[in-house]
C-alpha cells in the first residue's frame, strides 16, 4: 500500500498520540510534567449539544471557540472544527475529550469486597437500579476509595454519562478528523470507555503500534541501560577491590609499626642491659672488692645505686673499696660509724651511685641528655 507524504504524517501523530497516552504512567512525575509542556494538547469539552476546543502547548493556552449542534448538519459541524484547528496550524500531539460536570451523575457507592478485581462488571449488571437509567444507554466508570469502606465492603465512586452526550459529539468530531485518545467524566473524573465504534477503528493500528511501540522501547531500554549497567558494574568492582587493597595496606602499617615498637623496646632493653649492671652483677662486684677482714649484712639496689651496711675494722676503707670497683662511685656514709666492742670491728652504712664503665655518673649523664 502507498501512502502519500500527509497519510505519513497523520499516521506518525496517530502514533505519538497512542504512546504518549498510553506510557505516560511509567515516566516518572516529574519528567512527565516537563515533557508534557514539549507538546501540544488539544483539550475539548462537551455538554452533548456543543464542543468548547483549546489548544495547550506548555503554559500557552489558546481557546479556539465554541461549536454547537443544533439544527446543524454534520458536515457543517465539521467544517466549522476544522477551521479552528487551522487556527492553532491544525497540529497537536494528544486530544481529549471531557464531558462537562454537569452531564455527569456521580455517586459513591458500596459493593462486595470480593467484586475488587471486577468491579465494572460488577456494577454493571447492577446499574438500573443504581442509576435511571440501563446499561446500554450509559457509559460508566468505577474508581475505589480507599480507606471508606466497611469490613466486607469497599467503597467506590460510580460516574455515569448518557451515551448520547458522548456518540453525538465523537460523530462530528470524527467527521472533522478529530479522534480523541482519551474520555473522562467532568474536573479531575475518571476515565470512560471509548465507544466500541472507535475501538474497533484503531483496533489494527493499535495493534502495530503496540509492536512498534514496544520494539523501540526494549531497543532503547536495552541502548540506554547496559552500557550503564557495565559501567556500574566496572566500578564497583574496582572499588571493591581498592577497599580490600586499603584494609590489605592497613594491615600492613599496622603490623609494621607493631614490629617497629619491638624492635625499639628491645633495643631500648639491650642499650639498658649493656649500661646498667644487673643487682647480682654489682653483688659480686662489691662482694669482691671487699677484704674478708670486712663482711655485708644488708644489700640494696635501685636503678640509681646501691646501699649497703656491713662491719669492718676500719669502716674508712670501705669508701676506698667502693671507689674502687668498675660501675659504682661516689661512695658516702648515710650514718655515723659505730664501734662494735663485741665484734671489735666498726659498723657502717653508706651508698654509692651506679657510672657507666668509663667511670661517669649515670644521673649526670641522664641529665645532660642524650
Amino acid at each position: 500500500m502507498e501512502l502519500d507524504w500527509s497519510q505519513l504524517v497523520d499516521l506518525l501523530r496517530r502514533f505519538w498520540r497512542w504512546w504518549m497516552s498510553n506510557l505516560a504512567a511509567l515516566v516518572p512525575a516529574a519528567l512527565a510534567r516537563r515533557v508534557r509542556r514539549l507538546f501540544a494538547i488539544l483539550e475539548i469539552e462537551t455538554d452533548g449539544s456543543r464542543v468548547r476546543l483549546r489548544h495547550r502547548h506548555g503554559d500557552t493556552v489558546r481557546e479556539l471557540g465554541t461549536v454547537a449542534f443544533a439544527q446543524r448538519t454534520g458536515d457543517a459541524v465539521a467544517t466549522e472544527l476544522r477551521s479552528l484547528l487551522a487556527a492553532a496550524d491544525g497540529y497537536y500531539d494528544r486530544s481529549f475529550l471531557r464531558v462537562a460536570p454537569s452531564r455527569v451523575l456521580s455517586r459513591t457507592i458500596r459493593v462486595p469486597a470480593a467484586a475488587r478485581h471486577s468491579l465494572a462488571e460488577a456494577i454493571g449488571y447492577d446499574i438500573d437500579r443504581q442509576t435511571p437509567f440501563g446499561e446500554d444507554q450509559v457509559y460508566f466508570t468505577v474508581t475505589p476509595l480507599s480507606g471508606s469502606g466497611v469490613e466486607g465492603e469497599i467503597a467506590v465512586r460510580l460516574e455515569v454519562v448518557r451515551r448520547t452526550d458522548i456518540d453525538e459529539p465523537l460523530a462530528f468530531l470524527a467527521a472533522a478528523g478529530i479522534r480523541p485518545d482519551r474520555i473522562v467524566a467532568g474536573e479531575g473524573g475518571g476515565r470512560l470507555p471509548l465507544p466500541a465504534a472507535m475501538a474497533r477503528k484503531g483496533q489494527s493500528w493499535r495493534g502495530v503500534a503496540g509492536v512498534l511501540a514496544l520494539g523501540a522501547a526494549v531497543a532503547f531500554f536495552l541502548a540506554a541501560y547496559l552500557p550503564v549497567a557495565r559501567v556500574n558494574e566496572d566500578l564497583a568492582r574496582v572499588e571493591a577491590e581498592s577497599a580490600r587493597t586499603r584494609a590489605a595496606a592497613a594491615r600492613v602499617e599496622s603490623l609494621r609499626r607493631e614490629m617497629q615498637a619491638l624492635a625499639d623496646a628491645e633495643s631500648r632493653l639491650l642499650a639498658r642491659k649493656a649500661r646498667e649492671p644487673m643487682a647480682l652483677a654489682l653483688l659480686a662486684e662489691v662482694t669482691a672488692a671487699i677484704p674478708d677482714t670486712a663482711f655485708l649484712i644488708e644489700f640494696g639496689a635501685d636503678g640509681t645505686g646501691v646501699t649497703l651496711s656491713g662491719y669492718a675494722e676500719k669502716a674508712s676503707d670501705a669508701i676506698s673499696w667502693i671507689e674502687g670497683t668498675e660501675h659504682l662511685g661516689g661512695a658516702r656514709f648515710l650514718s655515723p660509724v659505730m664501734q662494735d666492742q663485741r665484734l671489735g670491728r666498726e659498723r657502717f652504712s653508706l651508698a654509692a651511685e651506679r657510672q657507666d664503665g668509663d667511670g661517669h655518673d649515670r644521673e649526670v649523664d641522664e641529665e645532660a641528655g642524650p
